[in-house]
């Protein structure tokens, strides 16, 4: 081997070896981004506030018609409780690109939220819609005032 040869693979090696995340490290970091995250929407919600409607099974059926129009395939639902189980193949309901701009604009924050728990894997971090589903929680809860509907978004390989 070559002297040029032998210090380049002992830094590929170190840094292999500094930058292995444990799953521990790894469901730390996918927290950390849900707790931004979750903040954002917070904020968001705050700044455009919401709607109410009278009936659950009402706001239920609205919400199941709405998500099959933006290609969300219901797996479950359940109208009376007000619950809906909505599945599709990501990028969906996004286009792509509308993914792109969502890689361009979120990828470097994600990836220095997450520097702390996975060290130097978070310069290979992605958000890539490839071969994943897109997963919908979706709960009509009744509130004084009319119904509360909360969302709840996951990607699935």
């Amino acid at each position: 081997m070559t002297t040029v040869r032998k210090p380049a693979i002992l830094l590929g090696l170190i840094l292999l070896a500094t930058s292995c995340a444990s799953d521990a490290q790894y469901n730390a970091a996918i927290l950390k981004l849900d707790d931004a995250w979750k903040h954002e929407n917070d904020r968001t919600l705050a700044k455009l506030g919401g709607g109410a409607m009278r009936s659950i099974r009402r706001a239920a059926s609205r919400a199941a018609t709405k998500a099959r129009r933006i290609g969300l395939v219901a797996e479950r639902q359940n109208l009376e409780t007000g619950y809906l189980f909505l599945t599709a193949s990501a990028p969906t309901p996004l286009t792509m690109a509308e993914w792109k701009q969502v890689q361009t604009t979120d990828t470097p924050e994600m990836r220095s939220l997450i520097a702390e728990e996975v060290g130097l894997l978070s310069w290979f971090a992605t958000l890539d819609p490839s071969a994943k589903d897109v997963l919908v929680n979706v709960y009509v809860t009744a509130r004084e005032n009319g119904s509360e509907l909360a969302i709840g978004l996951r990607l699935r390989d």
